[in-house]
């Protein structure tokens, strides 16, 4: 590429030297032959691939762009007038020969707008990197004023209790989940306790009452033994071995309960989206997981049985 460029200038300065004559045949059929006295340009343009930072222009078509612009500003900007005043104004210098044993005359300019030259890479690039941060700032922070841990742990609650002041809705679900015949423990107990009441109301003379009294004792360890402590089913009581039975799908259903609320969250499109509201939530829930583990274990140590649960 340097030996062409080389070439064809050396060849355009033989012709714009005085005296010499271009003299060409293109069509000796048609006689299309020129004789042209005249140089082909006044003065040429030297265009560097330097600017005036680190970077430099080395891919042809940018060089081009930078070339594309000059013209442009030739005859479209208001520049033009006075770029073509100083051109005039130098025309004479740059036509004079030099003092060399071999005269030769500068016949070339050049222009500065390689050096205000912004490469379209950088460009990008700074748009990326500061897209990237936005991008970065939005996942982290989101819009806004980041909302109130507490206010939306008590919107996901709302989910599992009915009454967030007495927020019993572990219980609720566990005693509506275990049943017997269509009924949980509390309905089961009352049907009992009325079934007894009944029996009691229906006793007539001192023979009704002791054979009701006979019967009590058994009737009650049958129901105590509902309700029995126990390492194995052959010795837990019927309720708790429910309890057992019904545990693991009440987990997958508290889970997909807190990760639906966490992928809610962490949706661009909602307004408390930000991993820094969804981090604080997160850490909220756990807090009320662990205290309702707490109180839970409490209640179940003042009973006289074992706290061994886990969450």
């Amino acid at each position: 590429m340097s030996a062409n460029t080389y070439g064809a200038l050396k060849e355009l300065n033989h012709y714009t030297t005085p005296g010499t004559k271009f003299e060409a045949c293109y069509d000796m059929r048609e006689l299309a032959i020129v004789q042209e006295e005249r140089p082909p340009f006044d003065y040429a343009y030297l265009v560097s691939h330097q600017t005036s930072g680190p970077y430099e222009i080395f891919a042809q078509s940018k060089l081009c762009n930078v070339i594309a612009r000059k013209i442009s500003l030739d005859f479209s900007s208001e520049l033009g007038p006075v770029m073509k005043g100083m051109r005039d104004n130098f025309l004479q210098q740059l036509l004079q020969w030099d003092d060399h044993p071999r005269p030769n005359v500068q016949r070339y300019l050049t222009f500065g707008l390689a050096a205000i030259y912004f490469p379209r890479d950088i460009i990008v690039q700074i748009a990326l990197t500061r897209i990237s941060w936005q991008l970065v700032n939005f996942w982290l922070n989101g819009e806004g004023q980041s909302p109130d841990p507490q206010l939306l742990l008590e919107r996901f609650l709302l989910t599992w209790h009915t009454d967030l002041n007495r927020r019993d809705g572990f219980a609720t679900k566990l005693e509506a989940a275990a049943t017997e015949g269509n009924k949980n423990f509390k309905s089961a107990i009352n049907a009992w306790r009325n079934k007894l009441e009944r029996r009691i109301a229906d006793c007539q003379n001192k023979d009704d009452r002791m054979a009701l009294r006979q019967q009590l004792p058994r009737e009650f360890r049958e129901q105590f033994r509902k309700t029995m402590a126990g390492d194995t089913e052959s010795s837990r009581g019927i309720w708790l071995t429910r309890l057992q039975q019904i545990r693991p799908s009440m987990t997958a259903n508290f889970q997909r309960d807190i990760d639906g609320f966490l992928a809610t969250l962490l949706t661009p499109g909602n307004r408390d989206f930000s991993i820094k509201s969804t981090r604080d939530w997160l850490e909220a829930i756990a807090t009320e997981l662990n205290a309702w583990q707490r109180a839970l274990e409490e209640q179940i140590l003042e009973q006289g049985g074992r706290a061994n649960w886990k969450i």
